[in-house]
C-alpha cells in the first residue's frame, strides 16, 4: 500500500477513488489492532475477514457473486456459530452484490448503524471553531523515539471511560502502544486536557496517503462544548503539517456534526450488521464506534425502560391564532405546554402562526418573546429571501437570528409568494449552510424538485422536510438516496408521513438519524405519533433518535447557542 501523501485537492478525486479510501481505512484499522494480538486474517477474491481485531468476527471486503452469495453467506454464518463468534458485516458502497444489505438481514444480521463515510480537504477545514478555555492537547506517536507512559495512561483513562472496556482490554492496548517499534508509526495520538485532567482522545493513521481519523472520544460530562470538533481539527492540522491533503473517516448516523463542522462531507454510507452467535447475547454495537459525542447511546439491557434520556422533543408544532381554526381551538403556549405535559413531551421547537400566515417579521418577534418564558423551547423564524428593492440582507437576517438564539429557518414560498428555487435564496442559503442553520420546508410550500435542487446545491445546509406522505414515497426514496442532507418529519400542514413498511423499515435504510419527530399541533396532537414510534420493533436509541436525540445533534452544529437548549444533559 502506497503511504505517499495525496497531495491532490480532494474536488480532483472521483467518488470511486474516495471510496476506495474509505474500504482502506477500515481494512488498516483492523490490521492496526490486530498488531496488539494474534489475529486471524482471512482474504479471499470474493470475501475477506478477521478474527481477533475487534471482538469477535469482522468481515470488511464483501464482492460475491449474486448467484452463489447466499451459500457463501450462509457458510460463513455457520462458520462463526460453530467457533462461537459473534459477527459484524459491513456493507459499504463497493460491496457486492448490489442487495448484500437485504441478504445480511435474512441471515439473522440486524443493521446496528448506518455509518457515514466521510472526507475532508485539509487545505479546506474549517479552523475558527470555538472551544473552551483550558483545554490544550499532547500527542504520542508517529517519530517519537519513546512513548510516554503517562500520555499511554490519560488516552487510555478517557477510551475506557467512554467505550466500558473490560481491564484486559486495557492491557492489550498499552501492549500496542508501548511495544510498537517502528519509526515513523503510522498512528498519532491525542489526548485533551481541560483544566489539567484527560478528557477526550483521538487516533490519526497516516496510511494509504491519507489520514484516517479513528476513536474520537469525549468524556460524558465535557461534552457539548466543542471538544470533540477541536481535538479532530487538532489532529487533522498535524497531519497538514506532515504534508496530507486528505483525510477520511467513518461517523455514526448520529455522529456527522462535529465533522461537518470541520469541513468533512458525506462520500458514502456504510451500513454495519451485527448478529450474535447463535444462542449467544448480541454484541455491544457501540463497541468499536469512529466518534461517541454525538453518536447514539447504548439501550437499555432487556427489562430496563426504554424511555429516552432526554425530554422527548416535539420539533414542528406552532402558537399564537391561526387563519383557518375552527371557534374554539386551542392554540397559546400555555395550552401547548398542557398537552405536551399530559403526553410525556419535555421540549419542543415552535413558530408563530403569523409568520406562516401573515407577515413573518411579527410573528418571530412574538415567538422569541414567547420562548424566554417557556422551559425547554426553542424558536423557529419564518424568513424572506433578500430582495433587490427592501428586504433584510442574509447576514443581517443571520445576525439577528443569532442574537435571538434560533434553532431554524423556515420558508413559506406559496404563502408568501416568493420561490425556494437556489437561483432566488442563493445569499440566505450560502449563510445559512455556513452557519450549519437548519433549512425548514413543508411540502405543501414546495416540490421535490426545488428540495433536490437546494440540497445539490448546498450540500452542507442541513434540511428538515415536513408534509410527506406515503404515496410520495417514489419520489421521497429517490430524494434521501441522492441528498444526505435531508431528513423528514412524521407531520405536515395536511399529510402525515407513515412509511410502507413503518419506522422499521425507514430506519434500517437510512439509520435513526434521517426521521424526526413532529406534531403539527394544534392541528394534530402529538398523540398518535407518539404512540406510532413507541411502538416500532427498533432498538432503544433508534426511538430517542426519532424522538428528538437526533434534532438536539442537529441544533449541537447550529454555529451559536440555541435558546431553550442551552444546557443539554447527556
Amino acid at each position: 500500500m502506497n503511504d505517499e501523501p495525496i497531495r491532490r485537492p480532494l474536488d480532483d478525486l472521483t467518488v470511486e477513488e474516495q471510496t476506495a479510501l474509505l474500504g482502506a481505512s477500515l481494512e488498516v484499522e483492523l490490521r492496526e489492532l490486530g498488531r496488539a494480538g494474534a489475529p486471524e486474517f482471512h482474504e479471499e477474491d470474493d470475501l475477506a475477514w478477521v478474527v481477533g481485531a475487534w471482538p469477535g468476527a469482522t468481515v470488511y471486503r464483501t464482492a460475491l457473486d449474486a448467484g452463489i452469495a447466499d451459500r457463501r453467506i450462509a457458510a460463513l454464518v455457520d462458520r462463526f456459530d460453530r467457533e462461537g463468534l459473534d459477527a459484524t458485516w459491513w456493507a459499504g458502497p463497493a460491496s457486492r452484490p448490489d442487495d448484500l444489505r437485504e441478504r445480511l438481514e435474512r441471515h439473522g444480521f440486524a443493521l446496528s448503524d448506518d455509518e457515514a463515510g466521510m472526507a475532508a480537504d485539509l487545505h479546506a477545514l474549517v479552523e475558527d471553531l470555538p472551544r473552551p478555555d483550558g483545554l490544550r492537547f499532547e500527542t504520542f506517536g508517529g517519530r517519537d523515539d519513546a512513548i510516554d507512559p503517562r500520555l499511554v495512561e490519560a488516552w487510555l483513562s478517557v477510551a475506557g471511560a467512554v467505550f466500558g472496556w473490560p481491564p484486559e482490554r486495557y492491557d492489550v492496548r498499552r501492549r500496542l502502544y508501548l511495544g510498537d517499534d517502528r519509526r515513523p508509526r503510522p498512528w498519532r495520538h491525542l489526548v485533551g486536557f481541560l483544566d489539567g485532567r484527560p478528557v477526550a482522545m483521538a487516533r490519526v493513521l497516516l496510511a494509504a496517503g491519507v489520514a484516517m481519523v479513528h476513536g474520537v472520544a469525549v468524556l460524558q460530562e465535557a461534552r457539548r462544548q466543542g471538544i470533540g470538533s477541536a481535538i479532530t481539527l487538532a489532529a487533522l492540522l498535524g497531519a497538514r503539517a506532515e504534508g496530507y491533503r486528505v483525510a477520511v473517516l467513518q461517523a455514526s448516523s448520529m455522529g456527522r456534526g462535529p465533522y461537518e463542522r470541520i469541513g468533512f462531507r458525506t462520500v458514502a454510507s456504510y451500513g454495519r450488521f451485527e448478529r450474535p452467535t447463535a444462542g449467544g447475547a448480541a454484541q455491544d454495537a457501540t463497541a468499536a464506534p469512529t466518534t461517541v459525542e454525538a453518536g447514539p447511546r447504548p439501550g437499555p439491557a432487556a427489562g430496563e425502560s426504554a424511555a429516552p434520556d432526554l425530554p422527548v422533543l416535539d420539533a414542528w408544532c406552532f402558537v399564537g391564532p391561526y387563519r383557518s381554526r375552527p371557534p374554539g381551538t386551542p392554540y397559546e403556549m400555555d395550552d401547548l405546554l398542557a398537552e405536551h405535559e399530559r403526553l410525556g413531551v419535555g421540549a419542543r421547537l415552535c413558530l408563530h402562526a403569523e409568520s406562516r400566515d401573515g407577515v413573518p417579521e411579527e410573528g418571530n418577534a412574538a415567538m422569541s418573546r414567547i420562548a424566554v418564558v417557556s422551559p425547554n423551547t426553542g424558536v423557529i423564524w419564518s424568513v424572506l429571501p433578500p430582495r433587490r428593492f427592501g428586504g433584510m440582507a442574509a447576514d443581517r437576517l443571520l445576525g439577528d437570528a443569532q442574537a435571538a438564539g434560533v434553532a431554524m429557518f423556515a420558508l413559506f414560498p406559496r404563502t408568501h409568494a416568493h420561490h425556494s428555487a437556489p437561483w432566488a435564496n442563493g445569499d440566505l442559503y450560502g449563510a445559512m449552510e455556513a452557519a450549519r442553520l437548519p433549512l425548514v420546508l413543508d411540502l405543501e410550500q414546495t416540490s421535490y424538485e426545488e428540495v433536490y435542487a437546494i440540497a445539490s446545491a448546498h450540500r452542507r445546509l442541513p434540511i428538515v422536510l415536513w408534509g410527506a406522505w406515503y404515496v410520495d414515497e417514489r419520489l421521497l426514496v429517490p430524494l434521501l438516496d441522492a441528498c444526505p442532507s435531508v431528513r423528514v418529519g412524521l407531520a405536515g400542514d395536511r399529510h402525515i408521513f407513515n412509511p410502507t413498511f413503518g419506522v422499521e423499515q425507514f430506519t434500517a435504510r437510512y439509520g435513526p438519524s434521517r426521521l424526526i419527530f413532529g406534531s403539527g399541533w394544534p392541528r394534530q396532537s402529538p398523540g398518535p405519533y407518539l404512540t406510532y414510534v413507541r411502538y416500532a420493533a427498533v432498538a432503544p436509541h433508534v426511538r430517542d433518535a426519532i424522538l428528538g436525540d437526533s434534532v438536539r445533534e442537529l441544533l449541537a452544529g447550529v454555529r451559536w447557542t440555541v435558546r431553550g437548549f442551552e444546557a443539554r444533559p447527556e
